[in-house]
């Protein structure tokens, strides 16, 4: 009897071992794909009423425009924006934090210069 209690106890624990910790688990991912030749992806966090945000912003079109990903987390006043003026292939880091989100929204656009800002339709992450 104890035999078995030891071999349940080690697969147990194997098993367990195993598994990832809550702080070691997979974080919700976002993206948005609203508008062609924009990619914004990433991933975010939640702890009470702090969101944090994270993830790159890229420019897959090759058209010489800009690209921007928006992020309005509801509770703030003022929307935060990215841009990527690196060129087409090339990435910039999402890293946004805020204390007061119940929600979150992302817009993507392309444009810049003399182009007319094109943008995606506001997309609720959570």
């Amino acid at each position: 009897m104890k035999r078995a209690l030891a071999i349940s106890t080690a697969v147990a624990t194997i098993l367990l071992g195993a598994m990832p910790s809550a702080a070691q688990a997979a974080r919700p991912k976002w993206s948005s794909s609203g508008v062609s030749g924009v990619e914004a992806k990433g991933q975010y966090s939640k702890s009470g009423s702090r969101v944090h945000i994270y993830g790159t912003l890229k420019d897959t079109g090759g058209d010489n425009k800009q690209v921007r990903l928006t992020v309005r987390f509801s509770g703030e006043c003022c929307a935060h924006s990215i841009t990527n003026k690196k060129g087409v292939g090339k990435s910039v880091k999402v890293d946004l934090t805020s204390t007061r989100a119940a929600h979150l929204h992302v817009k993507e656009c392309k444009g810049g210069g003399l182009h007319i800002w094109t943008c995606s339709k506001w997309k609720k992450i959570y």
